[in-house]
């Protein structure tokens, strides 16, 4: 089998630069590092064990075991069948509970087809961007688009549309917002 890896090399930056995308065919370790979470990974469990005795005298790491949560997913490990499930339910469920939409009825799109979102929807009167202003449109569209890179593409579509309205939203691109929450309460897994 080969692998595609990216081979890091030594700098001043924490450690590691992206150097070349290599391809190999034989045992290799995986190391993806996001801030000051890593994942190790590879083909030969001796290699890891060396890799991380290695690692450890240059850098302080805490090994955790196998994953199970990174940046706020959860993975599931199918070992029978050789797979990985990736799921943002709490992210998910903390996102509804934040805004209060606990009680939204779930609905089975995440936006209305038909349709048609526009500027003139946007507040014109002062009045009504005053009012509008109070509403978190743009944090909601930011916690949803963390959703649609971890686990669900399904809603890029709809996140896509409404953030094109985020710096002046109208009630109809809130309600339109309001929808993809309905959507992932009944989708969140």
């Amino acid at each position: 089998m080969t692998w595609v890896i990216v081979k890091l090399k030594s700098s001043i930056y924490y450690g590691f630069m992206l150097l070349e995308s290599v391809h190999i065919k034989e045992d290799i370790v995986l190391l993806t590092i996001h801030v000051d979470n890593c994942i190790l990974t590879g083909s030969n469990v001796t290699l890891l064990t060396q890799f991380k005795q290695k690692i450890g005298k240059v850098y302080q790491i805490t090994n955790l075991g196998p994953i199970s949560w990174l940046l706020g997913i959860k993975v599931v490990h199918g070992h029978p069948a050789r797979t990985l499930k990736l799921s943002q339910t709490a992210y998910i469920d903390s996102i509804i509970q934040r805004f209060n939409f606990d009680n939204l009825k779930p609905v089975s799109i995440p936006i209305n087809p038909t349709m048609q979102y526009t500027k003139s929807q946007s507040p014109q009167i002062v009045t009504e961007i005053a009012c509008i202003k109070c509403v978190p449109y743009r944090e909601a569209i930011g916690l949803l688009m963390y959703v649609v890179i971890g686990t669900h593409p399904d809603i890029a579509f709809a996140i896509s549309t409404l953030a094109k309205f985020a710096r002046n939203p109208g009630q109809v691109h809130w309600d339109a917002a309001k929808c993809v929450f309905q959507y992932q309460r009944e989708q969140r897994s």
